[in-house]
């Protein structure tokens, strides 16, 4: 096809690759049905309910800081709140950015609760292993009289269990 055929398509968004794109918009579809049902867009990289989704939304970070993200894809993303930084993975966080995993964290176990009825996340739980290990991290805290009063006030607000099998 010549040059001149392959510009008019251009001008009018001919999509070369149509496979490619089908693939990352019903990736994107899923994603907004992920961000429907936990309200946010940070899917479990390995997410026990749809691996493929978590390799996606990671491999999206990676092309964006890659700097090979095509702009309206990005913009799509932008559109539904997609962080391009998980707070907490880079070495030296702050304080707010720490408090602000901690709110996470603790919105995930309230989606928990929602699911379950209680806040007994197994420490191995498949679905969310973080936050199976965030669970496991508060008890130690308490146990060790070191968490934050107020941090402790929200977990008891959610009927937190800070003893399980007789453990603390």
């Amino acid at each position: 096809i010549s040059l001149d055929k392959q510009e008019r398509l251009n001008s009018l968004g001919f999509v070369w690759n149509a496979s490619n794109t089908l693939s990352w918009d019903l990736m994107f579809l899923r994603l907004e049905c992920y961000k429907g049902q936990y309200g946010d867009c940070r899917v479990p990289h390995r997410w026990a309910e749809d691996t493929s989704l978590g390799k996606w939304v990671n491999g999206q970070r990676v092309i964006y800081k890659s700097g090979k993200m095509r702009t309206d894809r990005k913009e799509r993303l932008d559109s539904i709140g997609f962080e391009w930084s998980i707070i907490g993975q880079n070495k030296g966080t702050s304080t707010s950015n720490t408090s602000l995993r901690w709110n996470e964290m603790f919105q995930r176990l309230q989606h928990y609760k929602q699911e379950h009825g209680n806040c007994l996340v197994p420490h191995c739980y498949a679905e969310d292993i973080t936050l199976g290990r965030w669970v496991r991290t508060q008890r130690s805290e308490y146990k060790k009289k070191k968490i934050k009063p107020d941090k402790q006030e929200r977990l008891d607000s959610l009927g937190f269990k800070w003893s399980v099998n007789g453990r603390t």
